[in-house]
């Protein structure tokens, strides 16, 4: 038997993914948990369950999750990432934060976003627009489960917060019920 080594910093609850890598009968299984290296001061966690963004709703709620994106971006400056769980969403969100930070002369907004299908050289492009902390507020925006939503590593003040619209929940597709069922 071959020793396997897996590593990830978002394997928990251990026994789900021990039973789905490994099997519930693994000789030998053994886990290893780490404290988080950032300062907890440094972690504020706001929810806001008012807004859906449901895919029947998104287009009803599109301004009010807008206002509230604003809100919070509105006055800083630095480097933030906001994903969405489509590209479609994403895209009409940008649209309409692009009109209303073009009309804010207190704060400069730069957004760029995520494309599907980025070569090399575009993931390259737009992960360094993040090489150091901004003056203005410089806001990407990415897809959650795509190429900037996990294997980044900003550190320091090359990012300096991140909002989440929504969860990254893939369209339901007959190979995802089969799975589904199976996990179940």
């Amino acid at each position: 038997k071959m020793p396997v080594i897996f590593f990830s910093a978002t394997m928990s609850p251990y026994e789900y993914y021990r039973n789905v890598l490994i099997g519930k009968n693994a000789d030998y299984c053994r886990s290893l948990e780490l404290p988080s290296p950032f300062p907890a001061e440094n972690l504020e966690v706001l929810i806001d369950s008012d807004i859906s963004t449901t895919y029947a709703n998104r287009d009803a709620t599109l301004p009010l999750l807008c206002d509230k994106i604003v809100k919070e971006l509105g006055n800083r400056r630095g480097n933030y990432m906001i994903f969405f769980p489509s590209f479609e969403y994403m895209n009409k969100t940008c649209s309409r934060l692009k009109e209303i930070f073009s009309k804010d002369t207190t704060v400069k907004h730069i957004l760029i976003e995520q494309k599907p299908s980025m070569t090399n050289t575009e993931k390259e492009e737009f992960l360094n627009a993040f090489s150091e902390a901004s003056e203005d507020c410089l806001i990407g925006a990415a897809v959650l489960g795509g190429h900037f939503g996990e294997g980044i590593d900003l550190v320091g003040d090359r990012l300096s917060g991140v909002v989440i619209v929504g969860v990254g929940l893939p369209k339901l597709t007959p190979e995802r019920q089969i799975l589904s069922n199976y996990y179940s």
